[in-house]
């Protein structure tokens, strides 16, 4: 092999390792399918299977049936019409997902809706070897999805 060759070949070789590192999509690909579970769990509103994306900590201070109860009357009016994923970055030992919200508020004038589209971060930790959401984004409604407990 000529010098030319080895070199050509080890670049490629060191972008394809760097762009791949570098790729959130790469990097937290198991993260971004527990993402998308979590929001589809919001937007049907299953918010018995949404509380098992909490943390364990966050388990330990809110009941189920609290958490349940608290989720059921914050959203009660709202509808997660559609979220979108749009960026992933880590920051003080935790992955932060930028998320867009398109949200409905329901029941207001004659049953008119309107779509509210909001930019949220969704803050996850890896315990062991799941991911767990420590703040899933309040979107100005849902009181228990800010960050209650220290982990």
């Amino acid at each position: 092999m000529t010098l030319v060759k080895y070199f050509f070949s080890l670049s490629v070789s060191v972008c394809l390792v760097s762009c791949n590192e570098s790729d959130p999509r790469s990097k937290y690909s198991d993260l971004y399918d527990r993402i998308a579970q979590y929001y589809q769990l919001e937007k049907d509103k299953n918010w018995h299977a949404a509380y098992e994306y909490r943390t364990p900590t966050f388990r330990n201070s809110v009941s189920r049936d609290r958490y349940v109860a608290i989720m059921d009357s914050d959203s009660a009016n709202w509808r997660l019409a559609r979220f979108t994923l749009k960026n992933i970055y880590e920051k003080n030992s935790k992955v932060y997902a930028l998320i867009e919200f398109v949200e409905r508020r329901e029941g207001d004038n004659a049953g008119m809706s309107k779509a509210i589209t909001v930019e949220e971060e969704s803050i996850w930790l890896k315990i062991g070897d799941q991911w767990y959401s420590y703040a899933p984004a309040s979107r100005m409604y849902l009181s228990l999805n800010e960050a209650l407990v220290v982990e």
